[in-house]
């Protein structure tokens, strides 16, 4: 016989039944936007790491009121960035520190508008303190074959991201 005020511990049955239920709805619907975060192919990966950061840096170059340059190492397959005035020992840091491409992704070649191709060891994009930058395209390619430009435009903050290449208009 129950008392009362006896103290049931525990949970019934339908209610476990109903927190089991919920848990896996949020599952259900979180699981499909996780998906992309789990699975981030190189590609995904050096496209954000370009596009985050020419950004930053036309942002910084104006915040500081220095110009800072995006270095393209097509020899090395990397990018690194400086500051103007940094000393040499400051530049060879900065360039170990630098993003190093993974192997399946290939610098190809940088181009700037009435100029031609740079597949040189080494181009540089400078981002200026009143906001604008050096107008280039970035040439890329993966180990399929795939290309990829990214347009960096004097006065607009975001990068243009295009499949294939492509080139100035004449």
């Amino acid at each position: 016989m129950n008392h009362p005020t006896a103290n049931h511990n525990g949970f019934t049955l339908i209610e476990l039944m109903v927190v089991i239920v919920l848990i896996s709805l949020m599952f259900a619907f979180a699981l499909p936007k996780m998906d992309g975060l789990l699975y981030v192919d190189n590609r995904d990966r050096v496209s954000r790491w370009v596009i985050v950061n020419v950004e930053h840096l036309k942002n910084k170059a104006v915040q500081r009121q220095v110009p800072y340059s995006l270095h393209v190492d097509i020899k090395d397959n990397m990018f690194w960035i400086s500051e103007q005035g940094m000393d040499d020992e400051a530049l060879d840091k900065a360039k170990k520190g630098g993003y190093k491409l993974p192997d399946d992704i290939k610098l190809m070649d940088i181009i700037y508008p009435a100029q031609s191709f740079k597949d040189e060891e080494r181009s540089d994009i400078t981002f200026y303190p009143r906001g604008y930058s050096d107008h280039a395209i970035i040439h890329m390619q993966d180990d399929d074959e795939e290309k990829l430009s990214f347009v960096i435009e004097p006065f607009l903050p975001p990068v243009g991201l295009n499949e294939g290449f492509v080139l100035f208009d004449e």
